[in-house]
């Protein structure tokens, strides 16, 4: 994860880039200057920005003196918004990319489990061969 610049902190994290920069909008639109952070992959087949390739999180910053305003700020903001950008299943999407993410992060771990366990098997392989040479020379 990217870190700030000193002097700058993070008011909200984002696993959708659109969602970030909606944010800044907000901010930007009560005169609070913010940028985005970001570690999100951009481009690749097709070109643009994908929610989620990568993993990446999208954070939005701010001055330091400016935090505690822009977080009320975004607050308040998401408690204005219509209940169909609110609801369960639109709440779900984020949850399924993090599913997903999360899966993706076991699978990873499990294959890496499977080699080292490969890895093992065959040095363990290679000493009883060559200790049985050794026993026959």
């Amino acid at each position: 994860m990217l870190e700030p610049l000193p002097g700058m902190v993070v008011v909200g994290e984002f696993t959708d880039p659109m969602e970030a920069h909606l944010a800044v909008a907000v901010l930007s639109g009560n005169d609070i200057e913010a940028t985005l952070l970001s570690d999100v992959v951009h481009g690749g087949i097709g070109g643009g920005v994908r929610p989620g390739v990568g993993g990446g999180i999208v954070s939005v910053v701010v001055r330091q003196s400016d935090a505690d305003v822009a977080r009320r700020t975004l607050d308040e903001a998401d408690d204005d918004l219509p209940p169909e950008f609110v609801s369960d299943e639109v709440s779900g999407w984020s949850a399924s990319i993090e599913d997903r993410r999360r899966g993706k992060k076991e699978a990873r771990r499990r294959r890496y489990v499977r080699g080292l366990v490969v890895v093992f098997v065959v040095l363990v392989a290679v000493l009883v061969i060559t200790g049985v040479q050794q026993l026959l020379s």
